[in-house]
């Protein structure tokens, strides 16, 4: 018997997805509408109501680690023109027995300039934290928006639906 997914998922009044789950925050019922949809005019490997319930449940426990790590990817907050986000903290000590002068020089410059000088006053430290954050001209802001446009077209539901059609799907049209 030749069925497709909508119509065991029609014909189970959706019992067939019944150990199907997306991840926090995305839709359930959009990802198995999508599924039905995208795969409608396919016929399943397993026309058996109970059989083909126990492999997506199965296959969606499988796969979930996989779907919330792209679902991660696509909510995760980042400014997109930016190729390097840092924070550096820098911990530095010691005993200051003698004279000691710290110099810095500038992110531009060759040349030390004396930032400090300390007549032995014993131990000292210091803590220093720094974010770095931009482009640092590696990748034109061009190049990062084309990249970001790219990463906009990604769907995690299309994922869904893709790895549904090449696990259950006979793909014969």
């Amino acid at each position: 018997m030749l069925l497709s997914i909508m119509t065991l998922n029609n014909y189970s009044e959706g019992e067939v997805f019944e150990g199907f789950d997306v991840p926090l925050g995305m839709d359930r019922d959009l990802a198995i509408n999508k599924i039905c949809m995208e795969c409608a005019e396919l016929t399943v490997v397993y026309p058996d109501l109970d059989i083909m319930k126990a492999a997506i449940t199965m296959w969606a426990k499988e796969n979930m680690p996989i779907w919330e790590k792209l679902y991660y990817t696509t909510t995760v907050e980042y400014n997109p023109i930016w190729n390097v986000d840092a924070k550096i903290t820098e911990d530095n000590s010691g005993d200051n027995s003698g004279d000691t002068t710290q110099s810095v020089k500038g992110y531009n410059s060759n040349s030390w300039a004396e930032h400090t000088k300390d007549n032995g006053s014993g131990d000292w430290s210091e803590t220093r934290s720094m974010t770095r954050q931009g482009n640092i001209g590696v990748t034109s802001t061009q190049e990062l928006l084309e990249r970001e446009r790219k990463v906009a077209d990604f769907s995690v539901y299309k994922a869904i639906v893709d790895s549904f059609k090449k696990r259950f799907c006979l793909m014969v049209y």
